[in-house]
């Protein structure tokens, strides 16, 4: 590994002397970096692997070698389902396409951090490479160059393009895998799209010099068919998923002091903690008379007893923004008492009514001091609210699921979705929480009945299928989806619960087989709109916010987010998916 990460950080590291060198003559081969170079680029790659490359476990993420992956077992992002649910070894073929797919997600990082540097350069390339002289267990490593404007001299300009070949990998004496046809050009911007893959272990060469995707192949509509794309594969024209399986949300660059973010005020005299405007996650909702209006439902912590303090503090609130969907956010109005949390709002087109959902239960209570109430002494509840203006007045909160009825349902993080179209005018309402259970209910304020339980291991704090917080929704084809927090590093690196914190499953009915990829679909590692870049203890919480153009495209990911070493400081994060959000943002005149 280390010789793999030293041989790209001299190959990132030609960037520098090609754009700065005074020689232009040199061909990229023979340019020596220098050793400040050398260890800049070692250290940006660093970077957007969260920990010094040297120290990584072969387990990370799904970097391993088909080899090694033989040798040490299978990690949890390479384990494949298959139809009924269940988890498969990965092939080799599979693992490769998965270490890929992480390198091109890296780079595309590393991208973002050093374009800005470089104003001249005016094009990217991607040049896979070995790290071993050995084709049996080659590491690819995608090398990032860019372009000066104009082209150098010996700089292989894509104006020669007799000076690219194929470029075929060997794995374990199978299959070859064909990773480029051609080098592909990036132009102004990296690409927003799925690289789909056939279900022959390709891995297709996509050309987007003309700014268009090739039309889909005889084996792509194959691979549709068998659902091995995370159902993503069918969107690409939305750019807003990535990977080889279109399971990654294709994130934008957040911009810092937008979403809701109070952190930074002081507490007042009556509170008992210093956290007085700590949030916790929310759901962006747009006016319904005012486009250029956006509210987000949100928690606060009463007596700025901050995240640390949820239960029994939290209450929810609304915000508004009339700065876009981005925000940023200001506090509008209280929507209920303590104790009330993990909201989700929709709204209901059959009843013309918006539908909130939480846990907890309003208690009355004079607090003379912060506290932490345990689950078994006050358990959560669902109950749902509605309104027929977003302002309110908001009818009593309803309980609709009980956290100790018999069953052992774990009734907590509730995402609603009605089931309304135009072709199907219906009243009923679907309902995920915690554990992956759904539920129906055939209006709102009806009983709500269980209809589907996760087939695999729910047990909290043992199994790499552990998540909460689910966000479902169906896709204009009828796909159902949903993105979760992950607690797969909770799992693995002895309750650390960082970077790998989203994941992403998919059925083609509401009632399964559902599947889980056990792979990550965002990270706490977020990048900034200054060029900056952060790594958050907790990312949690994640609600999307749809185009409303009927394609269902994910605009803007929102999540509750904590800085390392908090515990009762948080905000809410809101960050742009895709491109797509350009254009939303653009007509409504931000």
């Amino acid at each position: 590994m280390k010789r793999a990460v030293l041989m790209l950080a001299a190959l990132v590291a030609t960037l520098f002397c090609l754009c700065w060198g005074e020689s232009t003559e040199q061909s990229v081969s023979s340019v020596k970096p220098s050793d400040w170079n050398a260890d800049f680029a070692y250290e940006v790659v660093s970077r957007y692997m969260l920990h010094p490359l040297e120290e990584l476990p072969m387990t990370y993420g799904s970097m391993t070698s088909p080899a090694d992956s033989e040798t040490i077992g299978t990690t949890h992002q390479d384990a494949c389902p298959a139809d009924d649910g269940g988890l498969n070894p990965p092939s080799p073929e599979q693992s490769f396409k998965d270490q890929v797919d992480d390198l091109l997600t890296i780079l595309r990082d590393i991208w973002l951090s050093v374009r800005p540097a470089f104003p001249g350069a005016g094009r990217i390339l991607i040049v896979i490479s070995l790290s071993s002289p050995s084709r049996r267990n080659g590491l690819a490593l995608p090398v990032l160059l860019l372009e000066a404007s104009p082209p150098m001299s010996g700089y292989l300009p894509t104006t020669t393009p007799d000076v690219w070949k194929d470029f075929e990998l060997a794995l374990q004496d199978r299959s070859t895998m064909r990773i480029m046809k051609t080098l592909s050009t990036w132009s102004a911007t990296p690409p927003r799209s799925c690289i789909c893959t056939s279900d022959s272990g390709s891995v297709m060469a996509l050309d987007y010099r003309d700014g268009r995707m090739p039309p889909f192949t005889d084996k792509e509509k194959t691979l549709q068919k068998k659902d091995k794309a995370s159902l993503h594969h069918i969107m690409r024209g939305t750019w807003c998923w990535i990977g080889s399986d279109c399971g990654r949300l294709d994130l934008a660059p957040a911009t810092r002091h937008t979403g809701y973010n109070h952190t930074y005020e002081s507490p007042s005299r009556e509170d008992f903690g210093i956290w007085p405007n700590a949030s916790w996650g929310g759901r962006i909702v747009q006016d319904r008379d005012n486009k250029r209006i956006f509210h987000l439902f949100t928690v606060q912590f009463s007596h700025g007893c901050g995240l640390k303090g949820w239960r029994p503090h939290s209450y929810i609130i609304r915000a508004e923004s009339h700065n876009g969907p981005q925000g940023p956010y200001t506090y509008a109005q209280d929507v209920s008492k303590n104790f009330a949390h993990n909201p989700d709002i929709v709204w209901s087109p059959a009843d013309k009514k918006y539908l909130l959902y939480s846990i907890g239960v309003e208690y009355d209570k004079n607090f003379t001091k912060c506290e932490s109430i345990s689950y078994t002494r006050w358990p959560n509840n669902i109950s749902v609210s509605a309104a027929d203006n977003i302002r309110g007045t908001w009818s009593p909160f309803k309980m609709i699921l009980d956290s100790d009825r018999p069953s052992g349902i774990h009734a907590t993080n509730p995402s609603a979705f009605p089931l309304w179209t135009h072709n199907n005018p219906t009243r009923e309402i679907v309902l995920g929480i915690k554990d992956y259970s759904i539920f129906t209910a055939k209006s709102w304020n009806s009983d709500y009945k269980l209809i589907y339980q996760a087939t695999w291991n729910v047990t909290e704090q043992e199994n790499p299928e552990w998540t909460e917080d689910p966000f479902i929704w169906r896709d204009r084809r009828g796909n159902w989806h949903s993105i979760n927090h992950w607690m797969i590093d909770y799992v693995e690196n002895d309750k650390q619960q960082w970077p790998r914190v989203g994941s992403h499953l998919f059925s083609r009915k509401l009632t399964g087989p559902w599947h889980f990829k056990l792979q990550e679909a965002f990270s706490s590692n977020i990048t900034f709109t200054d060029g900056s870049w952060q790594v958050f203890k907790r990312r949690e919480r994640p609600k999307l916010f749809f185009s409303d153009d009927g394609k269902m495209t994910p605009l803007y990911l929102t999540n509750g987010v904590q800085e390392m070493n908090q515990t009762g400081a948080a905000f809410t994060l809101v960050q742009p998916i895709g491109t797509k959000w350009k254009e939303f943002e653009k007509d409504l005149g931000f």
